[in-house]
């Protein structure tokens, strides 16, 4: 059964492979890709909206593990952090 497993496991991981476009390339094109990402989605700020976009590195990693481990080994992606702050006058005040 544990033979079974391994099997499985490792005919999954080759059709995921082929299914990654990405996996294909060498690392550093594939690291500039998610440089360009991730600079695009830190660009992108707007006070006044109430959607929150998700990007970064975090989300990259959780594609594949091949994603992952590209996204962790690109140092470019976690140089910039985005804290979205809101002002006071964004809160409704109670009255007393």
């Amino acid at each position: 059964m544990n033979k079974l497993l391994k099997i499985q496991a490792e005919v999954k991981q080759r059709v995921n492979q082929h299914h990654d476009p990405l996996s294909h390339l060498p690392l550093e094109i594939s690291s500039h890709i998610f440089s360009i990402y991730t600079e695009d989605a830190n660009s992108y700020f707007d006070s006044l909206s109430r959607v929150v976009k998700r990007g970064g590195p975090l989300l990259l990693g959780a594609v594949s593990k091949f994603w992952r481990q590209v996204a962790f080994s690109t140092p470019h992606l976690w140089n910039t952090v985005n804290i979205h702050i809101l002002s006071n006058d964004n809160y409704r005040r109670k009255s007393s």
